[in-house]
């Protein structure tokens, strides 16, 4: 049975691939309507949607040890930051129901793979240590 493979580039990520989609969303639903008018707040949340992206993919090409789960932990900040701004939106009215729900609907389900593929390569971070202490010891 072949080895399971991880993903080769950014994009196989599926924590990327749902920030990517939030992202899409958070463009369209200012790109009309009334938040079109609120160039400030346009330029904020579609700024969180986007770093969440960024971070996520300039984490994967990181190569020391801890690099990857920092961009990941940030870029849950920049999550955190965009769903912030969507309930703003909301209470100023700039988003329908129904942008809101999808938009709400597309964080979670981002800040869930984040959490999940973090909490991966924390489980991962660990068992290397604790390789790397078994060698020290039979040394």
């Amino acid at each position: 049975m072949p080895l399971k493979q991880g993903p080769r580039n950014h994009g196989e990520l599926v924590a990327w691939q749902l920030c990517a989609h939030l992202r899409r969303l958070v463009w369209d639903a200012t790109r009309d309507g009334p938040s079109k008018e609120d160039r400030r707040y346009c330029d904020q949340i579609r700024s969180a949607a986007r770093s969440a992206c960024y971070l996520t993919s300039e984490g994967f090409y990181r190569t020391r040890e801890g690099d990857f789960l920092n961009c990941l932990i940030t870029a849950r900040a920049s999550l955190a930051e965009a769903e912030e701004y969507l309930e703003r939106g909301l209470e100023k009215e700039y988003f329908t129901a129904v942008d809101h729900a999808a938009i709400k609907e597309a964080l979670v389900r981002a800040c869930g793979a984040n959490r999940r593929l973090r909490d991966s390569l924390r489980t991962k971070s660990m068992a290397a240590q604790e390789a790397r202490r078994k060698a020290q010891r039979r040394v």
